[in-house]
């Protein structure tokens, strides 16, 4: 039997907070959120959240309070691919009756 190969990308809620500083860099600032940032430091999966192909910031909503806890992290090698992330911060396309907003990803393979 032959392997398969994959090229990984995880999404979901990771309950992690983090910062792009103005240099390029991600800041975990907390325990998941540093968790996150080893995951990009590791040189081969990307926060994609922070690349320029996404529209939108904030992934968690609660009456004046907002937040980014939920990620997208692709393969480096998926980042020329990617050719769109949403975030629906607004809930005006994707509303399901709850705090997170969803997030649409398009990668042209």
């Amino acid at each position: 039997m032959q392997a398969q190969s994959y090229t990984p990308i995880l999404l979901g809620d990771f309950n992690g907070h983090t910062n792009l500083t103005s240099i390029g860099e991600i800041i975990g600032t907390d325990e998941n959120g540093r968790f996150l940032q080893n995951i990009h430091n590791q040189g081969e999966m990307c926060i994609a959240n922070f690349l320029p192909q996404c529209q939108g910031n904030f992934t968690w909503a609660r009456g004046d309070q907002k937040s980014t806890v939920d990620y997208a992290i692709i393969h480096n090698s998926l980042i020329p691919f990617l050719t769109k992330m949403t975030i629906d911060e607004e809930q005006s396309r994707w509303s399901i009756g709850s705090d997170h907003c969803m997030i649409e990803i398009q990668i042209a393979i």
